[in-house]
């Protein structure tokens, strides 16, 4: 047996791959301060929506990341 590693990709995730939640990650890179811009992204684009009739628990989650700090400024989870 050869002691390279599996090089096969990955299968990509489901919404809802993980015991039954679904979890809805927005990432946004902001100029200076935090303004919550990615979870309103979230909410005002309806991302949830199209996972509600499956009765499984929605978490939306955002991060926001300065771009001069290069370091995360806001992370906010919330049911859906």
């Amino acid at each position: 047996m050869s002691d390279i590693p599996d090089r096969r990709p990955a299968e990509p995730p489901t919404a809802s791959g993980t015991n039954g939640q679904v979890y809805l990650l927005e990432l946004k890179v902001v100029e200076t301060a935090s303004d919550g811009a990615a979870m309103a992204q979230l909410k005002t684009r309806r991302y949830a929506d199209k996972y509600r009739g499956a009765g499984e628990p929605i978490h939306l989650v955002a991060v926001e990341f300065s771009r001069e700090t290069r370091n995360v400024t806001a992370f906010e989870v919330e049911a859906g």
